[in-house]
């Protein structure tokens, strides 16, 4: 974006180094500095040209949701998960997954590491399925590491067992279309949203995302609020406009 919006050469070798490591390198801090000491530029660059187009105050109030504390402090069980196999899990082995996942992400807030290069999510799955009782039940589970073993095995294992103890999640409702016909209507509000947003020349990334989609159609179709879903409100439901409602059924 610094050389989009600036010409400014960064170094594009330098991305793709191992950021996860610590610390990191003078080339790695420099190459961070950068990114802030053009940010003024940048700035300029980007209000002229949202403003040529329109979009300066929709902008601006996506930035102040940017700000608000439930955009950035993500839920542990809202991240991605990278391992197949977590949908076959049966409910305890669910709640031992999510609660391994919670306690991964304030383990490696405090170690000051990525969640993943202290547990990938491949050994939690297989933590999940195993539910270790005690330690030497953690010591078959392939992937965990001797360090991670001694320091928070016995952590890992109380943690497994608290979440069996607790309520365990009932299995998710999908939230997908069934019949030909609502397959035809998602895909014609998905479809709309996408050409709304060309119109008002704005990426649909920036405003939703296909899963967003699904699960408004879905409540939409049910009768259900859609007080909480974003493309619902504010400056993305002024801008989408009309290409919310639901497209009829033949």
């Amino acid at each position: 974006l610094v050389d989009v919006l600036t010409g400014a050469d960064l170094g594009h070798g330098r991305k793709f180094r191992q950021w996860d490591r610590r610390p990191l390198t003078p080339l790695q801090l420099a190459y961070a500095a950068n990114d802030v000491r053009y940010l003024p530029l940048m700035h300029d660059a980007l209000v002229a040209r949202l403003e040529e187009m329109g979009n300066l105050d929709r902008a601006r109030w996506a930035c102040d949701e940017a700000f608000a504390e439930p955009t950035w402090k993500i839920d542990p069980l809202e991240r991605r998960f990278n391992a197949k196999g977590a949908s076959k899990l049966d409910r305890e082995q669910t709640a031992a997954l999510r609660a391994l996942r919670v306690w991964r992400v304030g383990v490696a807030q405090t170690e000051n590491l990525p969640p993943r290069t202290l547990l990938p999510d491949g050994v939690l799955l297989a933590m999940a399925e195993a539910l270790p009782d005690r330690l030497e039940a953690l010591q078959k589970v392939k992937g965990v590491s001797q360090p991670v073993r001694r320091v928070y095995g016995a952590e890992i294992v109380d943690v497994i067992a608290d979440a069996l103890q607790g309520p365990l999640p009932k299995p998710p409702k999908p939230m997908r279309p069934k019949t030909a016909n609502e397959k035809d209507q998602l895909t014609a509000l998905w479809k709309g949203i996408i050409a709304e947003c060309a119109a008002q020349g704005v990426a649909t990334q920036a405003i939703t995302n296909k899963s967003e989609v699904t699960r408004y159609w879905w409540l939409t179709r049910k009768g259900k609020p859609t007080d909480d879903e974003a493309i619902a409100n504010g400056w993305r439901a002024e801008l989408l406009g009309e290409s919310l409602e639901l497209p009829r059924l033949n």
